[in-house]
């Protein structure tokens, strides 16, 4: 009967793994995933929070207002909030009316304005 002797087997201790070059670029690859997928989503939810809070800021009371001659989105803005500046109220008129930026208001038109 021939007996082998191995010195290169160790008993009662776990065998120690080494990443090789490949194996650290795909350990790499899936960690930088995961954390710009945790970013993604992180974003995602603090967005949405951030977009509820800009339309909960818009509820506020409105009126109409008939368009006369020689009205203005400017004299309109002065008499909705004469404290504010008027670019800012112009900016809510075309918002809340829709109003497309290269035509001018109509006699007539009936225009949402807010109640200040």
């Amino acid at each position: 009967m021939t007996t082998y002797s191995s010195t290169d087997v160790v008993v009662g201790r776990n065998p120690e793994y080494r990443l090789n070059r490949r194996g650290r670029m795909v350990v790499g690859t899936i960690a930088v995933f995961f954390i710009a997928g945790l970013f993604f989503l992180l974003g995602t939810v603090f967005s949405s929070v951030v977009q509820a809070s800009e339309v909960s800021d818009r509820q506020i009371q409105q009126t109409t207002v008939l368009v006369a001659a020689g009205d203005s989105l400017w004299s309109i803005a002065q008499e909705v909030d004469p404290n504010a500046d008027p670019r800012e109220v112009i900016q809510l008129l075309v918002e809340l009316n829709d109003l497309p930026g290269e035509v001018g208001l109509q006699v007539g038109q009936n225009l949402i304005v807010p109640i200040l």
